[in-house]
């Protein structure tokens, strides 16, 4: 339960890292989101389980030119994977 749980942190925290940004409050740059979605394709490829590992991918190749709400629904669509089966 723990991993699933960590896992899902990790999922959601792309969201927040896009959202944060743009914000001038927040020290989160377009360079320290596609350093954390790298590191994320790097530990998901080890899963083995494109349904994470090529999302997460497609977001890095797209970086942050792609809409709130499309990065939302990827998110969202990887943690309710991680919801139904594990």
């Amino acid at each position: 339960m723990l991993l699933k749980q960590h896992r899902i942190d990790e999922i959601y925290k792309i969201l927040v890292f896009f959202e944060k940004i743009n914000d001038d409050k927040s020290k989160i740059t377009e360079e320290s989101y596609i350093r954390y979605l790298d590191r994320l394709y790097v530990v998901y490829r080890g899963y083995g389980d494109p349904r994470f590992y090529e999302p997460i991918k497609g977001l890095r190749d797209i970086g942050i030119n792609i809409t709130h709400e499309v990065v939302k629904s990827v998110v969202f669509d990887m943690i309710h994977i991680l919801n139904k089966e594990y």
